[in-house]
């Protein structure tokens, strides 16, 4: 069990050097010259390293449905810069939410749920059910990307055509 001084060290560490990369995936940066602006972005993470309290907090800023947000990790490569290489991703459920709410994605396994914290905000609770932590080292960094437009095909269900055969 990490003691309270070095848990607090870790997160402490972490925290000043966590870099959160906000970009919205298939409708790009710039739609028509005006910036795409995220509904929700991540605000900080708790307890970094143990993985029964390990959470990523993220702000509601227009309402909208996360279904169309996957959250990934990666890890940053200086210079603002960070690794092509996503993994562990979380697709958000189907769930309207409302500007102002806050959205607790925990690493750990658990069951989603929700709790109003004001009279019109709401605090989502979600799961990744992830065995160990993720968010323990201090080169990690979150990638949300904005799905909006997205179009999936069952390969296996897909006919050849001459074009594909060789």
């Amino acid at each position: 069990m990490q003691s309270m001084g070095k848990r607090k060290q870790v997160n402490d560490l972490f925290n000043k050097h966590f870099a959160f990369f906000l970009f919205s995936a298939l409708r790009g940066m710039y739609f028509n010259g005006k910036g795409v602006t995220m509904e929700i972005k991540v605000s900080q993470v708790i307890d970094g390293g143990d993985i029964q309290n390990e959470r990523i907090v993220l702000d509601v800023i227009g309402d909208c449905n996360l279904a169309q947000y996957i959250l990934f990790q990666t890890r940053t490569l200086g210079d603002g810069l960070f690794s092509p290489a996503l993994s562990a991703p979380y697709w958000f459920s189907n769930k309207i939410v409302k500007a102002g709410d806050k959205i607790v994605l925990y690493t750990k396994s658990g069951r989603n749920g929700n709790k109003a914290y004001s009279e019109t905000q709401t605090a989502h609770f979600f799961y990744w059910g992830m065995p160990n932590p993720m968010w323990d080292n201090p080169d990690s960094c979150a990638v949300i990307m904005d799905i909006y437009d997205y179009k999936g095909e069952d390969v296996n269900r897909v006919q050849p055509t001459l074009s594909m055969v060789r």
